[in-house]
């Protein structure tokens, strides 16, 4: 069964009106009677996106490649520079909000 193979944390790719995204699974969803979905959501953003459907769903990034040199992400190691980075951006839009100062530029 396809929602075997992923799981929370996992980065997955899927299509979405032409387009190809990578995002993070925050977490599946089973609703009784219905298709599991992945509900996911981007490194930069707080808010989860629209449920992915596992029809959706063309694959689970294993590994990036840097400067000529493959990075594993499915070792321990990967996972908690993941969410250490997920969580700085979390921080640092924060205390811009605290500020005053959005991405944007000044409210």
């Amino acid at each position: 069964m396809l929602m075997k193979k992923y799981r929370k944390g996992d980065i997955i790719i899927y299509s979405l009106e032409r387009r190809v995204i990578a995002h993070s699974v925050v977490w599946i969803l089973r609703i009784k009677g219905g298709a599991p979905c992945f509900i996911i959501r981007g490194s930069e953003s707080d808010a989860c996106d629209y449920p992915v459907e596992p029809k959706q769903v063309l694959g689970k990034v294993v590994s990036v490649e840097r400067g000529g040199r493959s990075i594993g992400l499915c070792s321990r190691r990967a996972k908690m520079l993941r969410i250490t980075h997920a969580w700085l951006s979390r921080l640092k839009r924060d205390f811009f909000e605290y500020i005053g100062i959005t991405l944007g530029g000044l409210r």
